[in-house]
């Protein structure tokens, strides 16, 4: 998701919260904080041109922040509904 504190440790995920492997294992986390992945998509399209940084590919467009996948994952049915929506 697109968050404007990356540092949110809501999104961590801990060794084996997301699963176990097939000998029971814990599964570790993909990545331990997902949150950076949306900010920084929206950074690329839609930064401000302000002299400042970077300039967005489509500076003037507005974000909708859409959740789409958890701290574990999901599905291709959880991007389709996304896009749905």
């Amino acid at each position: 998701g697109r968050d404007s504190d990356p540092s949110d440790t809501g999104d961590w995920a801990n060794r084996g919260e997301c699963g176990k492997d097939r000998n029971g294992n814990p599964v570790p986390a993909r990545d331990t904080n997902n949150s950076w992945h949306g900010t920084h998509v929206a950074g690329t399209i839609a930064a401000t041109a302000n002299g400042y940084g970077t300039v967005g590919v489509a500076h003037e467009a507005n974000i909708q922040p859409i959740r789409v996948l958890g701290k574990c994952g999901g599905s291709t049915s959880d991007i389709i509904d996304a896009i749905t929506w």
